[in-house]
């Protein structure tokens, strides 16, 4: 990308990790909202040179009547409200010709958490209506499948623009597909999210590859959604790079996998807080689990490595080993219980055991060992 800045200290680095795509301008305002950096899409659009725009006012150029809606946002953002602004409003050009442009804008830190500019991207909207009706002119064939699937399938240019959003848009998100199509989703993904699908939708096109990623959408009710989402580019009827995408609701999926390592923090806890050794293996045999009660019942010895003590806890321990290691392959080949056994120990001493078979929805899925001395 060629970039022309008004001050040295502005660093290309950061505007080349933004998505380069070939009908926006990407931008960068200083904490005066005043442009400090452009690229040269900038004069296509407003047929201002770049010269001419360096250190002016990012509102100057937004239509009089809308100024003061725009000028309300960037004050909102810099008083926390939000963590970025996308909008349409219409850009007035060189001539007076008023374009209608869709704007992404977020703060840019520094290493201190504090404002130090503002970046983004105008993207003009003109297009638009002709992409959408071009698109539809070639639809039957992506409609044939995604119809029918619970997926949701969507094909966007190479701006993020949709060109195309399948029914199960609406059973997911409760958004209309006319509302939909024509837009840019961006609009409805986390903030936090942005770059990343930014730096994903920026890959996935630059490298001509399949890429998946996980984000957060809001639905229409105002609740986020956790979505996963497959994107392939593609070449449109005239050449032109497209981006179809499969997302899917993964909410629930999500909400299962941090209940269950919430509930395995806890279960860890409790397990190390006991006064009694504790093992748990899964369902082949591989220790997953032990605390600290477990290595001072079974200490460690000369012979034998970490992993080997803890599947042969009493092999340099025990009176009778042969006949210890057959009970226990008995016990867990049929899915046991067993408790209080009492195990002999070649020092005199006496252990209990007790062996309990976890179950997973009927299914086996592993042992919990448990001594005490």
């Amino acid at each position: 990308m060629d970039f022309k800045e008004k001050s040295s200290n502005v660093s290309n680095k950061k505007y080349q990790e933004l998505i380069e795509i070939p009908n926006a301008v990407i931008f960068q305002l200083d904490k005066e909202w005043n442009y400090i950096a452009l690229n040269k899409k900038w004069t296509d659009i407003t047929d201002y040179t770049i010269e001419e725009a360096l250190g002016t006012p990012f509102l100057s150029y937004v239509k009089a009547e809308e100024q003061s809606s725009v000028e309300e946002q960037l004050k909102a953002l810099l008083e926390g409200s939000g963590d970025g602004i996308l909008k349409e409003f219409k850009l007035v050009s060189k001539q007076g010709k008023e374009e209608k442009v869709h704007l992404f804008l977020k703060i840019d830190f520094d290493k201190n958490q504090e404002i130090a500019s503002f970046s983004g991207t105008i993207t003009g909207l003109s297009s638009r209506k002709t992409n959408i009706e071009a698109f539809h002119n070639n639809i039957i064939n992506y409609q044939l499948i995604s119809e029918n699937i619970s997926d949701m399938v969507a094909v966007l240019a190479e701006d993020g623009l949709a060109l195309y959003a399948s029914p199960s848009h609406t059973t997911v998100l409760g958004f209309e597909l006319d509302d939909y199509v024509g837009s840019y989703p961006l609009k409805h993904i986390h903030p936090d999210d942005w770059e990343n699908m930014f730096h994903f939708f920026h890959k996935m096109v630059s490298t001509w590859s399949t890429l998946g990623i996980e984000y957060r959408c809001m639905n229409i009710n105002g609740d986020w959604l956790d979505l996963e989402m497959k994107g392939t580019p593609i070449k449109g009827p005239n050449g032109e790079i497209q981006v179809i995408s499969v997302s899917r609701d993964i909410t629930a999926r999500k909400k299962a996998e941090e209940e269950l390592r919430q509930t395995t923090i806890k279960f860890e806890t409790l397990i190390a807080s006991l006064p009694y050794g504790v093992k748990v293996e899964d369902a082949t045999g591989e220790v997953t689990l032990f605390n600290d009660a477990y290595l001072n019942i079974f200490p460690k010895s000369n012979t034998l490595d970490d992993q080997q003590l803890l599947v042969n806890e009493a092999q340099h321990m025990m009176k009778d080993y042969d006949s210890y290691l057959r009970e226990k392959k008995n016990i867990t080949k049929n899915l046991q219980t067993h408790r209080s056994e009492e195990i002999q120990l070649i020092n005199g001493r006496t252990i209990e055991r007790d062996s309990i078979p976890m179950m997973d929805g009927g299914l086996f899925d592993g042992y919990l060992w448990i001594f005490e001395m």
